[in-house]
């Protein structure tokens, strides 16, 4: 899991567990998360995140991708909501204003208790040849 506690305030919320970063403390906390991807691409098709949500209640996650690199960085916010064990949160270029997403990405995200980074997505084209 390519996640971490955003601040030191944070570690004694977050669990690193091998199917999760998981929140099992009483409070809100930030998670800071890199996506894996092949830098050689100029260009991703989309990034997600897919949340556990062991509360059984309905839960709000808001998230900030950060794409690109020093001076020309694309911050986009979104909120995933939803009751199911697992929620899923995509940005694709037309989040961005139609401009590609870059593989140069993070999240940081917004962990209420009983929430966690389960899985990170990424997926683009690669023109092999014949």
């Amino acid at each position: 899991m390519y996640c971490q506690p955003a601040l030191p305030a944070f570690d004694g919320l977050i669990r690193k567990r091998p199917q999760a970063v998981q929140n099992e403390g009483t409070a809100d906390a930030f998670v800071t998360c890199s996506v894996p991807v092949d830098i050689s691409t100029s260009e991703l098709d989309g990034v997600a995140i897919i949340f556990v949500n062991n509360t059984g209640a309905e839960v709000s996650i808001p998230c900030t991708l950060s794409s690109g690199i020093t001076g020309e960085v694309a911050f986009i916010p979104k909120i995933t909501t939803g009751n199911t064990e697992f929620i899923t949160n995509s940005w694709t270029p037309e989040d961005n204003g139609g401009d590609p997403l870059t593989p140069v990405m993070s999240f940081s995200c917004k962990l209420s208790p009983g929430t966690g980074v389960h899985f990170l997505y990424a997926s683009y084209d690669v023109d092999v040849g014949a």
